[in-house]
């Protein structure tokens, strides 16, 4: 492979447009620190810009890269063997988003965004699908590399993040990706956290490989633990958004920060709370979650034991908050409350309320015998290692605090 500098001075522009039957194309000039070379700039089908060239010669092949490369595109020299010249040929093939990635020199984007205007007096692109695609090569996208996702704002205000492969190659690349972070395309259960779903692009038509709410939350979680892979793409994505648009970005870092502060907390904590106008210490001695399965239901049971302290006496308190989800997905939850607990039915509620309050718990509906919880209370015990280890979410984090211990432990034992 040749490799030249970066180049410092740089011009670009198109010649020789035609649009004749139907198929945009011309000739885009760079020329840079006194060397120049010719590309073909075509409109391909689904309005792909693709810029190209082929010889036979293996030699002018790799310096005409190479002079590419030095105006930041990103291009490879493949073999092809021609058929009808009964000959091996290489070639450069580079296509949109690569042609109009921010490392790319601004006079290169231009000269491509001059061929897109001239495709647009042509009549062959809309005026829509022009200043899109403009809007493109004038900002300059994000460099993704092998694996690129785009970011969309839908109209009911989701933010969606979605790549289509265009191989199966391509597709493989980002779903191991995707995979290599911890996230997942399947699982089993009520309590499962999907963070991706994909199709595998078949005889001709395009995958897609699309990265759920849950999956947004998660890079988010993980990134904010330090993972450089998830940093990355949180980073790119968030690049990508901001192309888009400040409202698409707010959203999309709305859905990063959801999940930043669950597994964080680890018991034992002490917390001052108020009940009714009571002042009462907290202090949370043990968390355990585990998923358990019933006839109907797949249940989230939360143990907790804690001593709640009031003028100066600590009473124990031990606790099952059981979760589950409705038909329609919503999740809802319940403590009981006893009688025979010490001081009684209204004391054990005062008690179990100073025990939801010291975990973040804020709002409840109190029934005779129960305190039913919602959603919101899940998402506070979701700060609680053991709560979101249970449900999986924190795995990838527990495996990588493992490996740190043992790599530590190695170099203190060698």
């Amino acid at each position: 492979m040749v490799d030249m500098a970066r180049a410092e001075r740089v011009k670009a522009w198109i010649k020789d447009f035609t649009a004749e039957g139907g198929k945009p194309r011309a000739r885009l000039v760079v020329e840079t620190d006194g060397a120049a070379a010719e590309y073909t700039i075509r409109l391909d089908k689904d309005n792909a810009v693709v810029l190209y060239f082929s010889t036979a010669n293996r030699e002018d092949a790799e310096w005409k890269a190479a002079l590419l490369r030095a105006v930041g595109v990103r291009a490879e020299v493949k073999k092809i063997y021609h058929k009808s010249l009964s000959r091996d040929e290489w070639y450069t093939a580079v296509y949109t988003n690569a042609l109009a990635a921010d490392t790319v020199h601004e006079e290169v984007r231009k000269a491509a965004a001059e061929f897109l205007r001239l495709c647009r007096e042509a009549g062959v692109l809309s005026a829509d699908t022009y200043r899109r695609m403009a809007g493109k090569f004038e900002r300059g996208l994000p460099e993704w590399g092998e694996v690129r996702f785009s970011v969309l704002l839908a109209k009911n205000g989701a933010v969606n993040a979605w790549c289509q492969p265009r191989n199966p190659e391509s597709f493989r690349k980002a779903v191991e990706f995707l995979r290599g972070l911890g996230m997942r395309d399947t699982c089993e259960g009520e309590w499962c956290f999907v963070h991706f779903t994909a199709k595998e692009p078949r005889g001709g038509e395009k995958g897609f490989v699309r990265i759920t709410v849950d999956g947004l939350k998660y890079i988010g979680w993980l990134a904010s633990r330090g993972d450089k892979k998830a940093q990355w793409l949180r980073d790119m994505l968030l690049k990508e958004a901001e192309v888009k648009g400040e409202e698409v970005r707010r959203q999309l870092e709305r859905r990063f920060s959801e999940w930043e502060q669950w597994g964080s907390v680890k018991p034992p904590f002490e917390k001052e709370v108020e009940v009714d106008g009571r002042r009462m210490g907290v202090r949370v001695e043990e968390v355990e979650a585990w998923r358990e399965k019933g006839e109907k239901k797949e249940h989230l049971v939360v143990k907790i034991k804690a001593v709640v302290a009031e003028d100066g006496r600590g009473a124990a308190v031990e606790k099952k908050a059981r979760f589950f989800k409705t038909n329609r997905g919503e999740v809802r939850g319940y403590v009981f409350i006893h009688a025979s607990a010490e001081g009684g039915r209204e004391a054990d509620y005062q008690r179990t309320a100073a025990v939801l309050k010291a975990l973040g718990v804020e709002s409840w509906s109190r029934k005779p015998k129960q305190i039913q919880l919602t959603g919101g209370a899940l998402a506070a015990f979701m700060r609680l290692e053991p709560v979101c280890a249970a449900l999986g979410v924190c795995r990838k984090n527990r495996l990588t605090e493992v490996r740190r211990t043992r790599s530590e432990v190695e170099t203190r034992v060698g």
